[in-house]
């Protein structure tokens, strides 16, 4: 418990302990900025979550309870008492007695801060490229190694040449930009997933409105 390298808590459920901190180690004093001390006989830890987390993990808590054998594991975020904000990984289970009845709950936190808040940075950074594609009046679309398509930006998705969906790609809609057959091995795509580097290829793109030439 104490050599942990996880915040351990042991949390009474009934009479004057419930929901109050019975044990605590010195890793989530630290966590949480506050001593040992201050943390025994608090009122359970739910006062630490932030204010969205608080109804989540309030039903993740009872839950370990009601069900025997139940683990609760949710990512939360927990303000210290500076006022600052750590993302750990919670997980908690009930302390039974041999006839299964819970005597305590069991929870633990580990510090996953620096891993969660890369994860938002590249998620801020993926949701400012799609805004960014999405806005530009050039069509854009990616497939993956087997051609099937994985993104259309609005504009790609306004030409409504037959390729408007995920998943699948009409290479017999790409012609030549005299409107006359192109193999499906010489469309840009093609191209490109054989390693070639395709520039300023002239296409005809069979639309609903007719053949439309574009460069790729």
């Amino acid at each position: 418990f104490e050599d942990s390298p996880n915040g351990m808590a042991v949390v009474g459920i009934g009479g004057d302990q419930r929901d109050e901190i019975v044990e605590a180690n010195e890793c989530l004093a630290d966590m949480l900025g506050v001593s040992v001390a201050e943390l025994v006989g608090t009122n359970s830890l739910a006062s630490y979550a932030h204010p969205d987390d608080v109804e989540r993990v309030s039903r993740g808590m009872r839950d370990v309870l009601d069900r025997p054998g139940a683990i609760y594991r949710d990512d939360i975020r927990v303000v210290r008492a500076d006022d600052t904000l750590l993302w750990v990984r919670l997980m908690a289970s009930a302390i039974r007695d041999a006839e299964g009845r819970p005597l305590y709950r069991l929870t633990q936190l580990a510090d996953i801060d620096a891993r969660k808040q890369a994860e938002l940075a590249l998620d801020r950074e993926r949701e400012f490229k799609g805004a960014l594609l999405e806005s530009l009046n050039a069509a854009v679309l990616a497939t993956d190694e087997n051609g099937e398509t994985t993104f259309l930006n609005r504009a790609a998705r306004e030409w409504r040449f037959g390729h408007d969906r995920l998943g699948t790609w009409h290479a017999d809609r790409i012609r030549r930009p005299d409107g006359t057959s192109l193999p499906a091995t010489e469309t840009p795509v093609a191209r490109a997933l054989a390693g070639e580097v395709v520039r300023h290829q002239e296409v005809g793109l069979v639309t609903e409105d007719g053949i439309r030439t574009v460069l790729v």
